[in-house]
């Protein structure tokens, strides 16, 4: 009598092991990315202010003229938050993503003007209100690498199928 059976394997967990902090990098990488695709562009739109608690801006001066805000209203016919010609967030598009293949490690670096990145207490962190994520983000970043790390994790595995016959 002719049995089958069906064994199923993966690659050695030790090698598996040596993949996953390269794997990880590249999970955060896509987790950035994320961010730059979804919520990167809604710092510009006019609910950030509250969405991300940004700092006001001030409407008039001491001595009674118009202030940032006003004068800003009056050239560009606008009020959104952190562009003024629109420049910044131009530049704001281009993110560069780095990873590391030994080590779960990946930053993203923004080209914006050199304004965006002065901190002193008179100006304000522009930076910073750049790069605020409220709580729900934060859920929606995580889940969207750990989809990426699953996917990931199961590619590398190299799960195989194999019909043995025994007799």
């Amino acid at each position: 009598m002719i049995k089958l059976i069906k064994v199923r394997y993966s690659d050695d967990p030790g090698m598996l092991n040596k993949k996953i902090p390269g794997m990880t990098s590249e999970s955060l990488a896509a987790g950035l990315r994320f961010w730059g695709a979804e919520f990167r562009p809604l710092h510009f739109e006019m609910g950030a202010y509250q969405r991300y608690g940004y700092a006001k801006r001030q409407v008039r001066t001491e001595k009674g003229r118009s202030g940032y805000s006003m004068r800003k209203m009056k050239v560009k016919h606008h009020n959104r938050p952190l562009v003024y010609s629109g420049d910044s967030e131009r530049e704001l598009q281009q993110i560069e993503i780095s990873t590391y293949t030994n080590r779960a490690y990946a930053y993203a670096k923004l080209k914006a003007p050199k304004h965006f990145f002065i901190r002193n207490p008179i100006t304000l962190d522009k930076a910073d209100e750049l790069t605020r994520v409220i709580p729900q983000e934060e859920m929606e970043i995580t889940e969207a690498i750990t989809q990426d790390f699953g996917r990931r994790i199961d590619t590398a595995r190299n799960a195989r199928e194999v019909t043995l016959r025994a007799s």
